[in-house]
């Protein structure tokens, strides 16, 4: 489980790290219905392989409030749930970050919350899926869920 919390961890650093220069660090799309409405990130903030994770980040505002997604699956084409009890390395995050006010986080991962993240294609210098999770609050100023639905992301590294 701290694995996971790390890797929770290492999501949350991608997605609240804001990209503001006019040129994205990686090419890519990404997009979701949360809690019902509709989620396009402007941005990918991460894309990359990393300690046997692959890890995607977008956001969807280049100035606050920023809303970023953040989703880790085994570098694998497959599908893999959000759970302890298979050793996969799979999480998702939502946070809100906006100037002034308290960071809004959101998880799913081995020890709270509960998705899939399928892996369609996989190449040295890209991936994509689909994407789906109830991310359950971890910042005592988030309450409650977000639910994600419809999630898909064709990035590049």
């Amino acid at each position: 489980m701290n694995r996971m919390r790390t890797l929770a961890a290492l999501l949350l650093v991608a997605a609240i790290s804001p990209v503001t220069s006019a040129a994205p660090p990686h090419a890519g799309t990404m997009s979701a219905m949360v809690n019902g409405g509709e989620w396009t990130a402007e941005v990918i903030s991460a894309a990359a392989i990393q300690g046997g994770v692959l890890r995607i980040a977008g956001q969807s505002h280049m100035k606050p409030p920023f809303v970023a997604v953040g989703i880790a699956v085994p570098p694998k084409v497959g599908t893999y749930a959000v759970n302890a009890a298979t050793g996969a390395s799979v999480a998702g995050s939502l946070v809100q970050a906006d100037a002034g006010k308290p960071v809004l986080q959101w998880n799913a991962d081995g020890g709270a919350g509960s998705g899939t993240v399928t892996l369609t294609e996989l190449t040295p210098t890209g991936a994509s899926g689909t994407f789906s999770f109830t991310l359950v609050h971890m910042v005592t100023a988030s309450t409650g869920t977000k639910i994600i639905t419809n999630g898909k992301f064709a990035v590049t590294f």
